[in-house]
């Protein structure tokens, strides 16, 4: 009977150590990306860039790229596979683009996508979805400007800055107003900016810090050029219950390729909210650093979520740097601000913690599972 209690004891304790391990090995598996996840180059009859293959969790397998085969034609990516062994870092890949000789102007968006690897088994199989995408910008005849808008409400105020880039072929002049208005309409005190000389491919930036009573409130960008006019406007609040960013963790450090972050949402805002989208700056002495977006997520009204994200950006030990967060979704945007010094011993994924943790639950959970043997 003893020995009939023990081999079930054993099956138990098999399938559990299985089943740990498994929850241990899982996210391990996705452990690779793509750097840059975007970049823009100006137009040429034949334009490069390389993209490396990060392997941020030290897995093993062969990596390929490929574009969509509309593109193939225009493209060549050597070397045609890369093997990446754990104490590999990196893998290279060279992308040369033979553009045809008329285009339209503006951008042009080719996808380069990391494939599943040959051995089928390896992690990077799961990868399959990552793209890092090449922008190829044909210039506008003449001048062409494009401005976008960013917000971190405060609980007084709000940190607002409109960078202003020309994307067209010739220098031009630029004047922009910046106001907020109320939930009534009434508009604050207008920020007003000239930009003698907008040169080609440049940007500049407007920036405004007003001080704000608690409300809603919708900041409107006018932008006159040489040959353009444009206006820009987005909703935000200021001392409301929004989307809390309650934290920030950088979960892996790679040196000079892709940092690893993780920030907790909180939704206050009053109702559910859908397609929330994420503005991340990484900042030192005010110039940033780094830059990326946060995939669009959902958040049911008091819900907490973690949210992960990557940055390309080369993070020195020993340096300090500033991580602004902006949240944006329809009626409103949420932002904050985090300090972020990386130490000499810069942080590395350290699972060691959770294998103890886990390991200790499994042991637990195998001792009260074993059946005993009763006396009589």
């Amino acid at each position: 009977m003893q020995q009939q209690y023990s081999a079930e004891g054993k099956k138990i304790q098999r399938a559990l150590l299985t089943a740990l391990l498994a929850l241990i090995i899982f996210p391990l598996i996705y452990g690779f990306g793509l750097s840059p996840a975007k970049s823009t180059i100006y137009y040429a009859p034949a334009v490069s860039q390389d993209i490396r293959v990060v392997n941020v969790m030290h897995e093993e397998g062969d990596v390929t790229l490929v574009v969509p085969e509309a593109f193939r034609e225009w493209v060549t990516i050597t070397p045609a596979l890369a093997h990446l062994t754990p104490a590999d870092e990196t893998a290279v890949f060279h992308i040369t683009i033979t553009m045809p000789p008329s285009m339209a102007p503006g951008p042009h968006s080719i996808p380069v996508m990391l494939v599943p690897s040959t051995e089928g088994e390896k992690g990077i199989g799961a990868q399959s979805n990552i793209i890092s995408e090449i922008i190829i910008f044909v210039p506008y005849h003449g001048s062409f400007i494009e401005a976008s808008l960013e917000i971190l409400p405060e609980k007084d105020s709000a940190r607002i800055s409109a960078p202003i880039k020309n994307l067209g072929d010739e220098a031009t002049s630029v004047q922009g107003t910046l106001s907020i208005a109320d939930k009534d309409g009434n508009i604050n005190i207008p920020l007003r900016e000239q930009f003698p000389l907008l040169l080609p491919g440049t940007t500049q930036t407007m920036t405004f810090h007003p001080l704000l009573n608690k409300g809603r409130y919708t900041l409107n960008l006018s932008l006159i050029s040489d040959h353009q006019k444009m206006h820009l406007s987005q909703d935000f609040v200021v001392g409301i219950k929004a989307i809390d960013i309650q934290d920030l963790q950088l979960l892996g450090y790679s040196g000079e390729h892709i940092q690893r972050f993780q920030i907790t949402a909180y939704n206050e805002y009053g109702d559910s909210l859908n397609d929330i989208e994420g503005d991340v700056r990484i900042e030192e002495d005010g110039k940033a650093v780094g830059e990326t977006k946060i995939p669009p997520f959902s958040l049911k009204l008091d819900e907490r979520e973690q949210v992960p994200f990557f940055v390309e950006a080369e993070l020195i030990p020993g340096h300090s740097y500033i991580i602004a967060i902006n949240l944006r979704w329809e009626g409103g945007s949420s932002g904050k601000r985090f300090p972020l010094n990386i130490g000499k011993e810069a942080a590395k994924p350290d699972l060691r913690g959770l294998i103890l943790i886990l390991l200790l639950i499994a042991i637990e959970i195998i001792r009260i599972s074993i059946p005993r043997k009763h006396v009589s």
